[in-house]
């Protein structure tokens, strides 16, 4: 492309490069794993907080859009009013990755791995 300003000196604009998804989710995954180094957590489990004024039903579905469940259970359910939270099942071993596109998600408050600790006496 070829701009005339004023002056009649040509200018050749440059085109903008454009941002490549994956390459934002492998950044994005890239410092969730580097996050949680030395951190032990359980495999196939995140916990996802939602925005104060999001019901259950709807974080139910922002989480059947993406193909995910979460804990269905009375529980569950009942706290989600107070606490905004779901404990929410991920394929194993992408933990990273839907940690980086829930965090995207409308609603979606942040998603946190499920961190386990070793309690000793």
């Amino acid at each position: 492309n070829i701009i005339l300003t004023p002056t009649t000196t040509p200018v050749i604009s440059q085109p903008k490069p454009q941002t490549d998804a994956n390459s934002a989710i492998d950044e994005c995954v890239a410092l969730k794993t580097s996050e949680a180094s030395g951190k032990n957590y359980e495999r196939g489990s995140l916990i996802v907080s939602f925005d104060a004024d999001t019901s259950y039903t709807t974080a139910v579905n922002v989480l059947t859009d993406l193909n995910l469940s979460a804990d269905a259970s009375r529980a569950a359910k009942d706290n989600f009013s107070q606490y905004h939270w779901l404990s929410v099942y991920v394929p194993k071993g992408e933990e990273f990755k839907w940690q980086c596109l829930l965090d995207a998600a409308d609603h979606v408050k942040r998603a946190n791995l499920n961190i386990t600790f070793n309690l000793s006496q």
